[in-house]
């Protein structure tokens, strides 16, 4: 295995280096570089003839990297550059390691077109829109595609005899390809056979109706109007085994990506099918999460009789209206203010039925931490065991711990659902003041392999009024390694969604004036920020609130968009939702953006990791970066840590050593002992 890591090693290098356009060829493809279509393609074939057999995971992702990466490499010596079969292998084994979403992404540069139709057929089942003609596309797309909606599930003999008939069609159509005796052909049978049962396996309507305690008629409503996915994911699955889904209490370490929203949009619903809801609570650590949740809950409960509230964090009683609906209500708050509401009306728990915590390992928040500590144990000293809590996070060192304190023990632990490997490439950008260039040291995240590989003349200085930055001669460096970060950011933006962070707002202000100043100089630069109507909106709307004379107006107008906490949440949402539609190309921010904001980032760029009250810890680092190459918009992702013009600072190599090698998250700790604690010492 390490032989081939090597080997993937050194394409996923190359692929960086077309990327960057060093063009110094030193990852040019070898002739072992086609040799490991073997194994990969053996891997996937093992993993046909185990189906049920969840121990080739990892294989199946070694594979699905390199038939994702290896058609991307468009250079002469590469005879297999845009192979589109390469292309759909690869998603397929995404799919069977567990990562649809993953999958969905592999998709889509595949030119449908020049597939044969079984592979056409394992296009359609993989990605499963409904919208595939069965002339060109067969008949099992659709067959599946209707089992999973539920357009039989009215009588079970009718269900069952739907599905006896799609695998007939499965049977004829694998039958089909043995006799053309085209491998691939035969290759792709195998896999929409294995995909179809795996939907149907995972079937969101069977699942959903058995572990709820809803009604087949609820789930298959909502699945029909495309409120829920047709099939679920793997952490979703773990739920329902645990029988979260039935009202059992939780706490949950869930990773990035793996699905959370989706999660407890299923938690809300599974109370709602079985028509016991009247409050739900979800408690958002910050203001920014609580308006994200409210977003996507409004979408997805728009049509319906249930109440989704917003309250304010104004701590007065502007909540008496949530006693006076007969309809069920979600209300979404901050700690602060639930606390407040609890003290003032202790009905308010009474008539709750669930309470989700999420983000919760802002427990120990060194800001927020000691409201949230006393809103938990309020909680749990007044609310009845009977009321389902879930406590949710990506980043909880001792789950154990916390479960016992939480609910007093009283709840099921749901830990270990799989991070994706292979996905991050973790780098050094530094300015080599020997030939005035930038270069490049990048962690392939393959393997074992602490080796970083080296790529030199990425960035070159640029002239800004006759000076060329970055200038390293002035007294003060701090302007010059701002435009490091400028010159790595400009570069990237043509891969995709660039983010820049800093725990500091003034470091932030300073590089948006810089780019600002820039994007008047140079009209490629303001081409590739994109200017629309979308961005010139909020630009308006905050010049609206802070003049045209603001800084920051003047680099929103040039498409240079700030995300911080003091941006107005109206401003904020909106850079949000711009970004999340692709019409926002930089996003320069601080940590909130650290505080579960979900954005189609493909690289960030990390200043700093602070110092002193604004050091992150690992587990918002974790988050942090858990924003890059976000499940279902992208497969690969960098986080790039700007050094300046050497590795000298102690906090970033330790952050970068935590992210390599993979060390958990710190555990969790209660603020009040905490303070206490320093108080006494």
């Amino acid at each position: 295995m390490s032989k081939n890591e090597d080997v993937l090693r050194r394409i996923w290098a190359r692929k960086k280096e077309l990327e960057l356009s060093t063009h110094r060829e030193l990852y040019k493809q070898e002739d072992n570089w086609s040799k490991l279509l073997y194994y990969t393609f053996a891997a996937l074939s093992n993993y046909l003839m185990n189906i049920e057999n969840n121990h080739f995971s990892r294989d199946l992702q070694f594979s699905a990297k390199y038939f994702e990466l290896l058609p991307t490499i468009n250079d002469d010596s590469n005879l297999l550059a845009g192979d589109n079969e390469l292309m759909l292998f690869g998603s397929a084994a995404y799919f069977f390691a567990d990562y649809p979403g993953a999958a969905n992404v592999a998709l889509k540069p595949i030119d449908v077109g020049s597939l044969s139709f079984y592979e056409k057929v394992l296009y359609a089942v993989i990605l499963n829109d409904g919208t595939f003609p069965e002339k060109t596309f067969g008949k099992v797309p659709t067959m599946m595609n209707n089992i999973l909606l539920g357009d039989f599930s009215e009588d079970s003999l009718r269900r069952t005899l739907s599905e006896k008939l799609m695998r007939n069609s499965i049977d004829k159509l694998t039958d089909s390809a043995y006799k053309d005796g085209i491998d691939e052909n035969i290759l792709a049978a195998e896999c929409v056979s294995a995909v179809v049962l795996l939907k149907i396996k995972h079937s969101t309507l069977r699942i959903m109706s058995e572990v709820s305690g809803g009604t087949d008629d609820y789930w298959k409503q909502v699945i029909q109007d495309k409120k829920v996915e047709r099939t679920l994911w793997a952490s979703q699955r773990a739920l329902g085994e645990h029988g979260v889904f039935s009202g059992r209490s939780a706490v949950v370490q869930m990773p990035t990506g793996a699905g959370k929203t989706a999660s407890i949009s299923l938690i809300l619903r599974s109370a709602l099918s079985k028509e016991k809801l009247r409050i739900a609570i979800i408690v958002a650590p910050f203001k920014s999460i609580r308006d994200e949740i409210y977003q996507k809950q409004v979408q997805n409960f728009q049509g319906e009789s249930i109440q989704v509230n917003r309250l304010s964090t104004d701590l007065k009683m502007d909540f008496g209206f949530i006693f006076h609906h007969e309809k069920p209500r979600v209300l979404i708050v901050t700690p602060e203010k639930l606390l407040f509401m609890i003290r003032h009306s202790n009905d308010l728990l009474f008539q709750t039925d669930l309470i989700v915590f999420d983000e919760a390992h802002q427990l120990d928040n060194s800001e927020r931490g000691i409201t949230f500590e006393l809103l938990l144990v309020t909680i749990r000293q007044i609310v009845p065991e009977k009321v389902q809590k879930i406590f949710i996070s990506a980043v909880v060192g001792n789950p154990e711990t916390i479960s016992e304190w939480f609910n007093a023990g009283n709840n099921v632990e749901i830990t270990g659902v799989p991070e994706k490997r292979y996905s991050n490439a973790y780098g050094w950008a530094v300015w080599n003041k020997k030939t005035n260039s930038g270069d490049l040291f990048f962690k392939i995240n393959v393997g074992n392999d602490d080796r970083w590989t080296p790529y030199s003349n990425v960035v070159n200085p640029v002239k800004v009024k006759r000076i060329l930055e970055p200038n390293f001669s002035r007294k003060s460096p701090v302007k010059a390694y701002k435009w490091v970060t400028i010159l790595y950011a400009i570069h990237f933006m043509s891969n995709g969604m660039v983010a820049v962070f800093s725990p500091r707002k003034d470091t932030i202000s300073g590089i948006a004036a810089e780019f600002t100043k820039y994007a008047k100089l140079n009209d490629s630069f303001s081409s590739i920020l994109n200017v629309n109507e979308d961005t010139k909106a909020i630009a308006s709307l905050f010049s609206h609130n802070f003049g045209n004379n603001s800084k920051l107006v003047k680099a929103f107008q040039s498409g240079i968009f700030v995300h911080d906490g003091e941006i107005p949440n109206s401003i904020r949402n909106s850079i949000e939702f711009a970004a999340q539609r692709g019409k926002i190309k930089l996003l320069l921010c601080t940590n909130t953006l650290a505080q579960g904001v979900n954005l189609p980032i493909k690289t960030m760029l990390v200043t700093s990791v602070g110092q002193g009250s604004l050091k992150l810890k690992n587990r918002d680092l974790r988050n942090l970066i858990g924003r890059v190459g976000r499940s279902g918009i992208e497969n690969e992702g960098n986080i790039i840590f700007v050094q300046g013009s050497d590795f000298a600072n102690k906090n970033t190599g330790n952050a970068i050593r935590q992210l390599v090698e993979n060390i958990p998250p710190e555990n969790l700790g209660s603020s009040l002992l905490n303070l206490f604690s320093t108080n006494t010492g």
